[in-house]
Order: structure tokens, then C-alpha cells, then sequence
């Protein structure tokens, strides 16, 4: 694990076991039911390291989405690792802009891993190799007419980059330019399975 020093002092790095079972658990992931590509890492507290959390509170599901009025076409960006640099003093991630282009909670995306159909969003994103895992968040300003309305739209989380859609031409594969992103309402499960492990545990849960 590569994490940023406090203070953009460089970073530090930490090996961590991981366990998928037993009370030193940290490997968490949602029954196969749920035909979802994600997987959490519980991390222990790390002094004088500086992460960037995200609260259970900013992951929208759909319903939230439809409330915020996140929908095609709205902004989105994400933050991820770009293949061949991260930075040589301190982890550099690449931003990457785009638009959503569908918005669908049908299991169509055939995962090329697991070979089954699962949910995804797309988002007009130049994907590439890293970013999966990325998290994908809404951004402002936006601007609606009859009523006319401007809103600096919050960086909600809607997902996370999970696959890069690609077409065959002349025996290659081309990008198409979009990115298949796993909703985030499979990250809110996942992080109550989590909270009930800890729980079950006798530990704080420590969603927001």
C-alpha cells in the first residue's frame, strides 16, 4: 500500500496481509447473487499519511441519483492510476473528465473475468489500463433553462471504473471511447457488510 505523507512529503508504503476470513478478516465482497466486480480492503488507521475518504453519505444510489437530478449528460470525472506513472516523490493520479451516457440497472455487461452479465453505467471517458476501481464523481456547474437554474453540483460518488468498452476493427481492439463503471449502489452494500462484520466484532461501524 502507497499512501501520501502529510504535508506532500513524499509517501510512505505498507505491507498489508489480507484475510478473507476469520476475525482478522479484511477482504470483503458481496455474495455472488449480486453479480457485482468489487471488492473492499479494510485498512488500519496509518499515522502521518494523508488518504482521500469518501463517506458512505456521498455514494448515491439511484434513487438519490434521481433526486439530485443525476442523469445523461450530467459532468463526471474520475480519479485513478495512469499504467507507466504514479509519480517518482508522491502519488500523482490522473483526472480523467467525461459524461454519462447511460444510465441502466439491467445486467448487460458480460464481465470478461468472471464471464457473466452484470449492471454498469456508461460514461463518456477515455478509459485506459489502471484506472479500474476508480471512483467516479459528479461536478458542477451546470445550468437548466425554462425555469432557468444554476447549481455547483457536489462530487457525489455514482461508481467506480470497473471495465473499458472495446470494439473489434481489422482483428484489434479500439476503444470506444467509454467506460463501463459499477453503480454505486453495490458499494453501499458492500460497505454495510462491512459495518455488520464490525459489529458482529464488536467495533465501531463507522458509516456516516
Amino acid at each position: 500500500m502507497r499512501l501520501n505523507r502529510e504535508g506532500g512529503s513524499g509517501f510512505a508504503c505498507f505491507p498489508i496481509d489480507l484475510h478473507a476470513a476469520g476475525k482478522a478478516k479484511n477482504v470483503f465482497s458481496l455474495d455472488d447473487d449480486a453479480a457485482a466486480d468489487v471488492v473492499a480492503v479494510t485498512l488500519p488507521p496509518i499515522p502521518g499519511t494523508d488518504p482521500t475518504v469518501f463517506g458512505y453519505s456521498m455514494l448515491l444510489a439511484p434513487d438519490e441519483m434521481a433526486k439530485s437530478e443525476i442523469k445523461v449528460g450530467t459532468n463526471v470525472f474520475a480519479v485513478g492510476y495512469l499504467y507507466g506513472y504514479s509519480g517518482q516523490k508522491q502519488n500523482y493520479p490522473v483526472t480523467k473528465f467525461g459524461k454519462i451516457s447511460v444510465l441502466s440497472s439491467e445486467r448487460w455487461y458480460v464481465n470478461p473475468e468472471w464471464k457473466r452479465p452484470e449492471e454498469a453505467y456508461l460514461v463518456e471517458l477515455q478509459n485506459t489500463p489502471g484506472m479500474s476501481g476508480a471512483p467516479l464523481m459528479t461536478y458542477g456547474p451546470e445550468f437548466q433553462f425554462d425555469p432557468f437554474r444554476f447549481r455547483e453540483l457536489p462530487p457525489y460518488v455514482i461508481g467506480v471504473v470497473k471495465g473499458l468498452m472495446l470494439v473489434p476493427v481489422n482483428g484489434q481492439a479500439i476503444s470506444q471511447g467509454i467506460a463501463a463503471v459499477e453503480p454505486a449502489k453495490q458499494v453501499k452494500q458492500l460497505m454495510n457488510v462491512i459495518s455488520e462484520f464490525l459489529k458482529a466484532a464488536g467495533g465501531k461501524p463507522g458509516l456516516d
